[in-house]
């Protein structure tokens, strides 16, 4: 009896030995830590007002003020070139003559001829004032001396076109006849171009129309000459479109004195749409695009907030947009990792 206790009693104890060491062991393992929120590094930028130009960029093409083809009116043998491609003429210079003996001698045998009319003009007055020849002899007279006058100036302008004058101050840009050959009536025998001023022109698409206006200002860049800019303002903006393209032309008018343009040339041409000052003007990498439109994210008490956008206008790799306000934190780089109330670690 006094064994079975005895057993009883050592169970008992055993458990509470047992228990006491759990408990202890319990009170000994450590509390877990608790979890540290992750900070995203970010770049930001403080929103101020600026100006910004809203561009259209198209291609044009660069013309010289005057372009002709120097025809000759009359056939003739091309004897004599006075200034061949490659010279600079002023107004009035004969560039060539032709030789065209036919003609010279009508000329000359027309001119010969309004002398003999002048010579019996003048004897049928003296005749007429002694009564020696009638009335209607004097007037036959008269007739054949303006008759001798029309013929001696069909002639002479004949002749005269036999030499090919420089309509104004140009460039000989090319010959098309050598010398000595036989020039057919009516053909080009020079190109002739007056490049002092260059006239550039160039299509726009058709949506720009309420855009661009006669003295819009317009930039124009050159490939040839990198480090040229030319400023001038649009002269004529066509009220017509293209079916072909869907495009109106413009053209403007630019100065080239020193005449190192030349025609055909290709030009960048940038045409200012519309100037805004002091507004709103975001990085477009720093836009995101979502189902709803464009977001950005902010940066407000280090934590990232999203904010919607509208486009207004945009211009190389800035946006010109509506819903943000001056001295707002902007997030320009690791935005695009973020979502709403992210915590942030801004970073220079």
């Amino acid at each position: 009896m006094n064994f079975k206790i005895n057993q009883f009693l050592s169970i008992i104890i055993c458990g509470f030995v047992a228990f006491s060491c759990a408990e202890n062991q319990a009170q000994e393992i450590p509390k877990t830590e608790e979890k540290v929120e992750k900070q995203i590094p970010v770049k930001i930028e403080k929103l101020k007002g600026e100006n910004f130009n809203d561009y259209l960029e198209v291609t044009g093409v660069l013309k010289a003020k005057n372009e002709i083809k120097i025809i000759a009116e009359e056939g003739g043998t091309l004897v004599k070139i006075r200034f061949d491609k490659g010279r600079s003429v002023s107004k009035g210079d004969t560039i060539a003559v032709l030789e065209n003996k036919m003609i010279e001698a009508g000329y000359k045998d027309a001119k010969a001829a309004l002398e003999q009319a002048k010579l019996q003009t003048k004897s049928s007055e003296v005749l007429f004032k002694e009564k020696a020849i009638s009335d209607i002899e004097a007037k036959i007279s008269k007739l054949n001396l303006e008759r001798a006058e029309a013929a001696y100036s069909l002639a002479k302008s004949r002749f005269e076109k036999l030499s090919l004058v420089a309509p104004y101050g140009g460039f000989v840009n090319d010959r098309f006849y050598d010398l000595g050959s036989y020039v057919t009536p009516m053909t080009s025998v020079f190109d002739f171009t007056d490049n002092s001023e260059m006239k550039v022109s160039a299509g726009v698409a058709e949506r720009f129309l309420g855009d661009i206006k006669v003295g819009t200002p317009i930039e124009i860049h050159l490939d040839a000459f990198p480090t040229m800019k030319i400023e001038s303002k649009i002269s004529f903006v066509s009220k017509s479109i293209k079916t072909q393209d869907r495009t109106f032309q413009i053209e403007c008018k630019i100065q080239n004195p020193e005449r190192v343009l030349a025609s055909q040339m290709i030009a960048d041409l940038k045409l200012l749409r519309k100037s805004y000052q002091n507004e709103i003007v975001v990085p477009l990498d720093a836009l995101i695009e979502s189902e709803t439109g464009k977001f950005v994210f902010l940066d407000e008490a280090n934590r990232a907030k999203k904010s919607v956008v509208e486009i207004l206008a945009v211009y190389k790799d800035n946006a010109l947009v509506k819903g943000l306000e001056e001295n707002q934190n902007l997030i320009v780089l690791g935005h695009r990792n973020l979502t709403e109330g992210d915590l942030l670690k801004v970073v220079k």
